[in-house]
């Protein structure tokens, strides 16, 4: 569990805040895109799961989030869009 809570949820948090912060000065934009209908579908149906007392379920669900949200920042690469000043504004 330490090795998946330091590589797949410690690593997304790390990378996440740090782009947050050197990037877009700690400010989130709203939600868009895939990711952002992937995050509302696992939200619903964490909330299913758990009002079912399927927690294991739920647990999964989010981690599935976790791991899609680690493969979105390797495919779209936003610390490189960043550095290029024609294409920081998609991020």
């Amino acid at each position: 569990y330490h090795a998946e809570l330091a590589n797949g949820l410690g690593n997304l948090l790390n990378r996440t805040l740090n782009m947050l912060n050197k990037y877009r000065g700690g400010r989130l934009a709203a939600p868009a895109g895939d990711l952002a209908a992937d995050a509302a579908d696992v939200a619903r149906r964490v909330c299913q799961h758990w009002q079912s007392n399927a927690l294991q379920a739920g647990l999964v669900a989010i981690w599935d989030l976790v791991n899609r949200a680690n493969a979105f920042v390797e495919q779209t690469q936003p610390f490189k869009l960043a550095k290029d000043p024609a294409q920081a504004g998609s991020l």
